[in-house]
């Protein structure tokens, strides 16, 4: 109920609402309406309760002044289980009411959802969703296992499909997968979630990450962020990942105000802090990716993705110890992918551990036997240890796969040594003609 209600309340431009990751932060403390209203820098405070007996469910809700803590409007409601949309959409339709601000009709209609929903499909929904907001290898697979079920339950449940989506998106991007495997069935579940509701600003989002990652369709990739940015201007994902093409295109920029938006958007999400030091790590700014990694460690300290920057950006830094727990955290969290196996044996060569990093090519090799590697990893470690023209062979062999990393080759700083090389201005060559199509 939470996170829909937001993402009701979020399609009004006139309202900026913060998201589920910064309120559910507040379960269970016990901090006075207006020290929380403070914090997250707002004027209002919804919140309520939510029983359920069976197929029924007795919903309460308040409007709160967060300055007075004067309850400025409550209600409450008691539905069948299948209306819950709906009653979400009259609950946040309400609360618009009471505020006063100006809707458009467009923002209306999708106020007042009028859709039934089968209560097994959306809870199993929930829990998908719950599990692949984690990040790792294991809750991605559990994740998509539960929004698999809820389209079987629901096949018109569109937001399962944009969180299959999702799903496989960061499968993709996380090495869970291989390219092959995981953003062709990323686009087509966005796919089928447009069809389903074409005004689905997360669908497109979802639909704009394999479209850059996969295609390397630049020009489409950013019309579908921008139409996703504009139909839902308050999903901070959206703003996250439009990053991507903005870092891909060497808008610096435009690429930091997006991630900007997505954190104000969104204060408390993991993603969005973990962001912060992502960008300056691609354009070489390791000292400020430093810094940023080092915040984001303390806000998030089980948040796995934040520790495998960590580890690369150390290790540029020749902070080699520090780069060696960062690393086993990453092990720890996000388990032995390809992708962290790299940065691994990376931190080992750069070191100067060659027989250690050696080590770890071989385990990609030994792990090649049962599950996607690609060979864009081993080249990350073969120019770290010097292997220059063993590396190039690898990335013209990654070419094929097509793996999403060569679209940011150029700035990517693990192989800054082969710059020069002519058979990597061949290989940049190739891979922006690929994009050009």
């Amino acid at each position: 109920m939470t996170e829909e209600l937001i993402s009701s309340l979020a399609q009004v431009r006139a309202l900026r609402i913060m998201s589920r990751h910064s309120v559910m932060r507040y379960k269970g403390q016990h901090k006075s309406v207006p020290e929380i209203a403070r914090e997250l820098n707002v004027d209002a405070v919804v919140e309520g309760s939510v029983r359920r007996a069976g197929d029924r469910v007795r919903i309460t809700a308040q409007l709160i002044d967060a300055a007075t803590e004067r309850h400025l409007w409550a209600r409450s409601y008691e539905r069948d289980m299948k209306e819950v949309l709906a009653l979400q959409g009259e609950v946040a339709a309400a609360i618009v009411d009471e505020i006063q601000v100006t809707v458009t009709p467009q923002e209306q209609t999708r106020l007042r959802d009028n859709r039934m929903v089968n209560p097994e499909a959306y809870e199993a929904y929930l829990k998908g969703r719950y599990f692949i907001e984690q990040r790792t290898e294991q809750t991605l697979r559990v994740g998509l296992e539960s929004l698999n079920e809820a389209i079987r339950l629901d096949p018109t449940l569109e937001l399962a499909h944009v969180g299959v989506a999702d799903a496989y998106n960061l499968m993709g991007f996380m090495t869970v997968l291989g390219p092959r495997d995981a953003f062709p069935k990323a686009k087509a579940a966005a796919q089928r979630a447009l069809e389903l509701n074409p005004q689905s600003g997360e669908a497109f989002a979802s639909l704009a990450y394999p479209t850059l990652w996969y295609d390397w369709n630049l020009e489409e990739s950013e019309r579908l962020f921008r139409r996703a940015i504009d139909l839902h201007p308050r999903y901070s994902q959206a703003h996250l990942w439009f990053t991507n093409l903005l870092l891909v295109t060497d808008r610096f920029e435009e690429a930091e105000a997006e991630a900007q938006t997505a954190r104000i958007l969104d204060p408390h999400s993991n993603v969005a802090i973990a962001f912060v030091g992502w960008h300056p790590y691609w354009q070489s700014h390791f000292e400020e990716a430093y810094r940023a990694m080092k915040m984001a460690m303390d806000l998030i300290p089980n948040f796995g993705p934040v520790y495998y920057w960590m580890m690369l950006v150390c290790s540029r830094l020749g902070r080699h110890d520090e780069a060696m727990v960062a690393g086993s955290r990453a092990l720890e969290t996000l388990g032995r992918t390809p992708m962290v196996l790299g940065a691994i044996g990376m931190a080992h060569a750069l070191a100067g551990r060659a027989d250690e990093a050696r080590a770890v090519l071989s385990e990609l090799e030994t792990l090649a036997a049962h599950r996607y590697v690609g060979r864009y990893f081993p080249a990350q470690v073969r120019v770290a240890l010097g292997d220059f023209e063993d590396a190039l062979n690898d990335l013209d062999a990654a070419l094929e796969e097509p793996v999403h990393w060569l679209a940011i080759i150029h700035l990517d700083p693990s192989l800054t040594p082969l710059r020069s090389h002519p058979r990597f201005e061949a290989l940049h060559a190739k891979a922006r003609a690929r994009g050009a199509k």
